[in-house]
């Protein structure tokens, strides 16, 4: 992929996700020699993109996520995964994806930051 067909990705993608489908036919268009399967593995691979099945389909979004907005996103889903209920830092440490390394107080410091959650009592994390 050259530079020029990069920034034509970047470009489509800056309003918002689009289907690895219709993002490789405008990739066609714009001069891409590529198959759709290479793109979505250069998506996957380059920094600065981001790949989401939804579905059926392929999602590339543009601007990948910061690790720690990845992580506070996956401890929202484990607390979500308790109904919502009030949980320990230690318990949602073990609902996170097996590829995370880290402590409940990691994930207390970045619950304590998030919009979305709340630290309390003797370290429970809920849903505010």
């Amino acid at each position: 992929m050259n530079q020029t067909i990069l920034e034509e990705a970047g470009t489509m993608l800056s309003s918002g996700p689009m289907s690895l489908a219709k993002l490789h036919e405008q990739l066609k268009i714009a001069g891409s020699t590529w198959s759709e399967s290479q793109h979505h593995l250069f998506f996957l691979a380059v920094n600065g993109f981001s790949v989401e099945q939804t579905g059926d389909q392929f999602m590339v979004c543009a601007g990948e996520k910061s690790p720690r907005d990845r992580l506070l996103s996956d401890i929202v889903k484990a607390v979500e995964s308790f109904s919502g209920k009030p949980m320990s830092a230690s318990e949602i440490r073990k609902r996170l994806p097996k590829d995370y390394v880290t402590t409940p107080e990691q994930i207390k410091a970045t619950a304590k930051i998030s919009d979305t959650l709340a630290v309390y009592g003797p370290g429970l994390i809920r849903k505010k």
